[in-house]
């Protein structure tokens, strides 16, 4: 998911004299010639099918679309499931770390160049159980991410999720959260946001209201201490972020209390969570199935790119962008019916 590299053409500053002080010139250097090849650029995961296997894998693209490559193919042509999920940039944005797995309930971390190149594990195997959305900080030298574990009950299976944090060596974990539960109603803290000021944002799944499970969006240090509830309008969350300033969060979930399971809207919010207001209503209130997920900022903080199905529901999801109020919406990449598109991370 290209190192930067920057060229730049000075011409010293030539100081001419004569044997007179008043006669001594300066001559002015011309401004620097600077060249860049560093195109920004999105990062994606895309899902794809070999007759009956389904993997998963990184994509980049310019942030126009264009230029689409495959940074992974973990997959072996659909021949083996892995599922390459989740990237982030590490700490200076010169690699990305990413989970691969086999499975929901397995993982390791990985980490790549911008191109692909020398992959290789980031850390063992933090033991039994999925590793989903890893994040780093300080400075790269931590790792936030939550593990689930398989939980059984009379109804249904469930995950118990909980959050972990680790030197990036895979040295000193650490439990955040406690939480309990048993299957078909399990207390869980999952699905980790962005990190903003040593503060992550997470969902926590809610008892059952109404024979649906939903999602409240909680935050706390990156250290597991002042956990603070955030949202509570009692209606499906997830994929919440930080802009860069942290002052908003952007999120995916239901805009209607009675619709679940495959519709999904795009959200932004104060960072406290006030000011809810929903950005997209490709689902017409639940007329549609349209599904919108995975927004993220861009660097400068005024551009949201997230993925939605809405032109080809149920078939295909592409990347678009918008302003953070929701105006200017645009698609930006195009193709590839029948696979869908997820986790944006931008360059």
């Amino acid at each position: 998911m290209n190192l930067k590299q920057i060229l730049a053409v000075v011409t010293i500053p030539v100081m001419m004299y004569s044997c007179s002080k008043k006669d001594a010139t300066i001559t002015p250097a011309p401004p620097p010639v600077i060249t860049t090849t560093d195109t920004p650029k999105i990062f994606y995961v895309k899902d794809q099918y070999a007759g009956s296997v389904l993997s998963y894998e990184i994509y980049s693209s310019y942030t126009d679309g264009t230029n689409e490559k495959k940074l992974t193919d973990f997959s072996n042509s659909g021949t083996i499931k892995k599922w390459a999920t989740s990237p982030i940039f590490n700490a200076d944005s010169t690699r990305i770390i990413f989970v691969l797995a086999t499975g929901l309930n397995d993982g390791k971390l990985m980490i790549m160049d911008l191109n692909g190149a020398n992959s290789m594990p980031l850390t063992a195997n933090f033991g039994s159980g999925g590793i989903h959305d890893p994040r780093v900080y300080q400075n790269g030298q931590k790792i936030l991410f939550w593990k689930d574990t398989l939980l059984t009950g009379p109804s249904l299976n469930a995950t118990l999720g909980q959050i972990f944090t680790a030197n990036t060596d895979g040295t000193n974990l650490q439990k955040l959260t406690s939480v309990s539960g048993t299957g078909g109603a399990p207390d869980s803290d999952c699905f980790l946001g962005s990190i903003y000021n040593n503060k992550i944002i997470f969902l926590k799944l809610m008892p059952p209201m109404g024979g649906y499970g939903y999602e409240e969006i909680y935050s706390m240090n990156v250290d597991g201490s002042n956990k603070q509830r955030i949202t509570t309008n009692n209606l499906d969350k997830n994929g919440a972020s930080f802009s860069p300033d942290g002052s908003k969060i952007v999120f995916y979930g239901s805009a209607n209390a009675a619709v679940h399971n495959g519709h999904s809207e795009i959200f932004i919010m104060n960072a406290d969570g006030s000011n809810i207001t929903q950005l997209t209503n490709y689902s017409n209130n639940g007329a549609l199935a349209a599904y919108s997920a995975s927004p993220c900022f861009s660097k400068d903080g005024k551009t949201i790119y997230y993925t939605s199905d809405w032109e080809s529901i149920g078939q295909t999801s592409q990347v678009y962008k918008m302003n953070i109020d929701g105006t200017g919406k645009t698609k930006v990449t195009s193709g590839g019916i029948g696979s869908y598109k997820y986790d944006i991370i931008v360059k």
